[in-house]
Order: structure tokens, then C-alpha cells, then sequence
């Protein structure tokens, strides 16, 4: 899929596990995505973003979530 001609799509990933983020972000950001990640719900709502993501990608597991 090619986002050209667009702006470019944000996705927030909040995931605990490190090594899912990381893969979770390497693909996403492969597909031309802008990618912000975060370890838990707390450091997700205390980031100021200067715009929201268009997409939240969040692992409903989490121990603060």
C-alpha cells in the first residue's frame, strides 16, 4: 500500500513487550507509516503529542491499562 500523496499516517503502538513493539514498528514504519511506541498505557497518556495518531494500536493486556 503507498500513502503518496498523502500525509503521512500516524499510529501510536502501545504494547508491553519490547520485542513486539520493536517488530510491531519495524513493519509498520516498512509500510511508509510515521510510528510512535509506548510500554504501557501511563507513558502513552503522560506523552504530549503535538497531533492524535490516526490509528492506537494497544495490547488489552496490559498490567496499567
Amino acid at each position: 500500500m503507498s500513502w503518496q500523496g498523502h500525509r503521512q499516517a500516524r499510529v501510536a503502538v502501545v504494547v508491553g513487550e519490547p520485542g513486539v513493539r520493536q517488530i510491531l514498528e519495524e513493519l509498520l514504519e516498512g509500510r511508509g507509516l510515521t510510528v510512535e511506541t509506548f510500554g504501557g498505557v501511563e507513558e502513552a497518556e503522560g506523552e504530549r503529542l503535538d497531533r492524535p495518531p490516526d490509528l492506537v494500536l494497544c495490547d488489552l493486556r496490559l498490567p496499567d491499562g
